[in-house]
C-alpha cells in the first residue's frame, strides 16, 4: 500500500505581519480636530491628534492640505510671514506635521520640537528594527543634518524645556537633508534594541553647534521640516530584510500506521518549509512526535519519538543548529481526533520566537 502523506502548513500571525509597522496613525490622518491653525502649544497638539504627543513644551504643527494656503497662528492672526509652506504637499493623504529642528537663539521660541509615539508593542532586546519616515524642509527654510529618532522605555512627559531633548538612544542623519524642490526624502536606519523600548521620538537631538546648516538666503531663519509616513518594522539583523513576527510557525506531518520515515516528496516539502524560516530570528524549533492508540503505550511512545528524531535529522542536515532543536515524543496521549486515527499519527514542527 502506498504511504499516505498529508501536509498542512499554517501561520499564526496574531497581531504581527510581514513587514509589520509598529507605529499607529503612521501618516497622521487620524486628527481629532481639523482646523487651519498652527498649534500654539504642546497641549493643543496633544489634544488634536490621535496617538502622537509632544514630549516637551514645544508645539509641533498639524497641517491639513485643504488649509495650507490660509494656515494661521490663531483665529485673529494672519498667515505667518516669510513662511512658505503652501507649495508643499503631504507625502500621502491630506495631513502632515511640522517641527522646528534648528535655531536656538533668544528670539526663537520652541526652537526644538519633537514627535513622540507609543509603539504597538515593546521592542524586544536583541531584535533589529528599521525606522523610517519621510521629511521635507520648509520651502524657504534652513537645511540641516542630524534629523533622526530616539527611543525610550517610558513616555517622555512634558519636560519643561524648549531646547534640545537629551535622550541616550539617539540616531541622527549625518548628511544635510536637502531634497529637490517639492521632493520628500526618506530618513531611515536599522537599530538593535538594547532595552524594551516602547516609545519612539522624531526630531533633532543635537545642539546647534553640533549640527550643520545651509541657510536659505533672506528666507525663514530657522530649520523647519515636515514629516509624514512613519514606520518601525522588525528586520533580520544580518540581511536587513523585513521579517514576520508570528507567535508560532507550525508544520504538521501525518504518517501511515507504524511508519516513521520521510519519503522524497516529504523531504522536498520540508526543504521548502525550512527555506521560508531560514532568515527568521527564532529562538528554537520544537519537534513533537505523536502516535495513535493502536499498540501498547511504550511502543507508541517509542514510535512517536522515532518519527520526531527522523524529522530532526533532516532539519539538521539542512543546516539548522542542533542546539536549537527540542525533540520529544508524546506517544498516544495527545490525540488530535477521537474519530480519525490518521490525524493522530503525526509530527508537529513549531518555530518559537
Amino acid at each position: 500500500m502506498k504511504k499516505l502523506i498529508i501536509w498542512t502548513f499554517y501561520l499564526c500571525l496574531a497581531n504581527s505581519m510581514l513587514g509589520q509597522n509598529l507605529i499607529p496613525n503612521h501618516s497622521f490622518e487620524k486628527v481629532l480636530k481639523v482646523d487651519n491653525y498652527f498649534c500654539p502649544s504642546y497641549y493643543v497638539f496633544n489634544a488634536k491628534i490621535n496617538g502622537w504627543s509632544s514630549p516637551t513644551q514645544s508645539s509641533p504643527d498639524i497641517i491639513h492640505e485643504p488649509f495650507i494656503e490660509k494656515m494661521t497662528s490663531g483665529p485673529t492672526s494672519k498667515i505667518r510671514e516669510n513662511f512658505f509652506i503652501k507649495p508643499l504637499k503631504p507625502k500621502s493623504g491630506k495631513v502632515f506635521v511640522g517641527i522646528k529642528v534648528y535655531g536656538c537663539v533668544p528670539e526663537n521660541t520652541h526652537c526644538r520640537e519633537y514627535l513622540q509615539v507609543k509603539t504597538l508593542e515593546r521592542l524586544k532586546i536583541g531584535q533589529c528594527y528599521e525606522y523610517s519616515y519621510w521629511t521635507i524642509p520648509l520651502t524657504n527654510g534652513s537645511r540641516i543634518n542630524n534629523m533622526g529618532v530616539a527611543f525610550s522605555e517610558t513616555k517622555v512627559e512634558e519636560i519643561l524645556i524648549e531646547e534640545v531633548l537629551d535622550l541616550g538612544n539617539r540616531y541622527g542623519e549625518e548628511e544635510i537633508i536637502k531634497p529637490g524642490p517639492g521632493k520628500w526624502q526618506q530618513i531611515k536606519g536599522i537599530i538593535k534594541a538594547t532595552s524594551e523600548w516602547n516609545y519612539m521620538v522624531i526630531g533633532n537631538f543635537f545642539h546647534d553647534f553640533e549640527t550643520d546648516e545651509i541657510p536659505y538666503r533672506d528666507g525663514y531663519p530657522w530649520g523647519y521640516y515636515l514629516v509624514d509616513e512613519v514606520s518601525l518594522s522588525p528586520v533580520n539583523c544580518n540581511t536587513g530584510k523585513p521579517i514576520s513576527k508570528p507567535i508560532d510557525l507550525k508544520k504538521t506531518v501525518y504518517f501511515e500506521s507504524n511508519h516513521s520515515n520521510l519519503d522524497d516528496s516529504q523531504f522536498k516539502q520540508l526543504q521548502n518549509f525550512l527555506n521560508q524560516i531560514r532568515d527568521m530570528d527564532y529562538t528554537s524549533i520544537d519537534i513533537i512526535g505523536h502516535a495513535d492508540e493502536d499498540g501498547g503505550s511504550k511502543f507508541n511512545r517509542d514510535l512517536s519519538l522515532k518519527r520526531a528524531n527522523n524529522v530532526a535529522l533532516h532539519i539538521i542536515e539542512f543546516g539548522v543548529i542542533e542546539d536549537t532543536l527540542r525533540i520529544s515524543g508524546d506517544g498516544e496521549y495527545k490525540p488530535k481526533s477521537q474519530v480519525d486515527k490518521s490525524k493522530n499519527r503525526r509530527v508537529e514542527i513549531v518555530v518559537v520566537f
